[in-house]
């Protein structure tokens, strides 16, 4: 069986509207300190982040502890949006994107395109690591559209999980096939 801890990150600093270079806040920092306690005793063969630098600062802790280099794949990135458009009505756009998967303002994505994205590279996590245990920092939305591959998880999962920055949730495979899914508490 094959385990992957998928770390949602801690919280960033949203002032910066470089989405690749939004690093965490003080209170980030002492979630990622949070994640690696709670992950210190779990035996781990790899890590992997997106691209985005919040991803990488969140399991830094758990990498030094664990002696593990953080491996960044570009396909568990966030989804590629234009966050000025959506002043003051965020909450109804993702509304809308949950309803229709397909739906994306101009120059966005939309969920389907990054649930594809992000599954692709699960797999190909999954595929390198038969039998390990792989921690994977990822993002809000693009891990709400991993679990809904899996399950109705929906805008009530991505709402559910939208205040946790970290969140940790695991899965575990066999055969390449999800079987099952443990949300770990910080």
């Amino acid at each position: 069986m094959t385990q992957v801890y998928f770390v949602r990150h801690a919280q960033s600093d949203n002032t910066n509207p470089n989405q690749y270079l939004r690093a965490l806040t003080e209170t980030g920092q002492a979630g990622a300190k949070q994640v690696a306690i709670v992950l210190q005793n779990v035996s781990i063969d790899a890590m992997y982040a997106s691209t985005y630098l919040r991803t990488s600062q969140t399991l830094a802790p758990l990498a030094k502890l664990k002696g593990l280099k953080i491996r960044q794949l570009e396909n568990l990135r966030e989804r590629e949006m234009m966050e000025a458009l959506f002043s003051g009505n965020f909450d109804q756009y993702m509304e809308h994107q949950w309803a229709d998967l397909t739906y994306a303002a101009e120059g966005c994505e939309s969920l389907l395109t990054v649930q594809k994205r992000n599954i692709e590279a699960v797999n190909q996590i999954v595929a390198a690591h038969p039998k390990q245990t792989v921690v994977v920092g990822t993002h809000g939305c693009a891990l709400s559209t991993i679990l809904h591959y899996y399950m109705d998880y929906g805008l009530k999962g991505y709402l559910y999980m939208k205040p946790h920055a970290p969140y940790i949730i695991r899965l575990d495979y066999e055969n390449g096939e999800m079987i099952k899914m443990t949300e770990i508490m910080l």
